[in-house]
């Protein structure tokens, strides 16, 4: 990409986003394909930009890519215009173009996509750690492959009983441990004489990605006591939204919940 507009690009994304550090931003964007990009100039400047991420998830029995939209941003002083809408049709076109039936975001606000025909399509519970069994904990800066394996035995037992869900294999683990790293945060990993039951990302008394083969254990853990996170066998809260590309995606509508991504 143009080094010009590069640069106009992560300004953008650090007005939007003041929370994420230059370390995060350089990351976002070193993983970012020109394709999944789309901004719009007014005044010989970027005023607004949206980004598209692929994950690989199972929905309804068949494995696929499920586009992401993320980052969406414009500059104040051009909000309350509907110039995001403009970034939301180019991105919804291009994904038409590559014969997706459908996308998804992490709204800010929930009402807000509504407008834009965004609806609820995953649901969850805020939920606490109790606490009470003391654990054997191991804290990982770097994976390996003997420790991607079992976490992603742990991933595959903590999707069981859920239809629809993003996958996490070696390759979105590994990108996970990057992704934390940049804030210092290490994967913990919890174990017992059968060997590692749990692991987690968590920073600041809240999990942020976990994965367990069994939560009642997960739940017990002191070390984690007074941690938060995201229980999705309880459908209490809207989590992630969806839009419908093309009408043969219409079933999407019907399912409490579409997929769970354990994030």
């Amino acid at each position: 990409m143009n080094p010009k507009l590069l640069s106009q690009l992560k300004a953008l994304y650090r007005e939007g986003f003041p929370e994420d550090n230059e370390t995060a931003v350089e990351w976002f964007f070193s993983r970012m394909k020109d394709e999944n990009i789309a901004y719009r100039i007014e005044n010989g400047k970027i005023i607004s930009a949206g980004y598209i991420i692929e994950k690989p998830a199972m929905l309804f029995g068949k494995k696929t890519i499920l586009p992401f939209l993320t980052a969406l941003a414009t500059r104040k002083e051009y909000r309350g215009q509907g110039k995001i809408k403009l970034i939301l049709d180019e991105l919804f076109s291009r994904l038409r173009g590559r014969g997706h039936n459908f996308c998804a975001l992490y709204p800010f606000n929930h009402e807000y996509y509504k407008r834009f025909g965004f609806c609820d399509v995953s649901f969850c519970a805020d939920k606490t750690i109790g606490g009470g069994e003391v654990f054997k904990e191991t804290l990982y800066s770097e994976p390996t492959e003997k420790l991607l394996s079992e976490l992603v035995r742990l991933e595959t037992a903590f999707r069981k009983g859920f239809d629809n869900y993003l996958i996490f294999g070696k390759e979105e683990i590994t990108a996970k441990f990057r992704e934390f790293a940049l804030d210092g945060v290490p994967l913990r990993a919890y174990s017992d004489e059968s060997g590692i039951f749990a692991y987690c990302f968590a920073h600041n008394n809240k999990i942020y990605h976990y994965a367990t083969s069994d939560v009642d254990k997960f739940s017990k853990c002191e070390q984690l006591k007074g941690h938060t996170y995201y229980d999705f066998r309880r459908t209490v809260r809207p989590f992630v939204q969806g839009y419908i590309l093309h009408p043969s995606a219409e079933i999407i509508k019907s399912q409490k919940n579409l997929f769970v991504e354990k994030y």
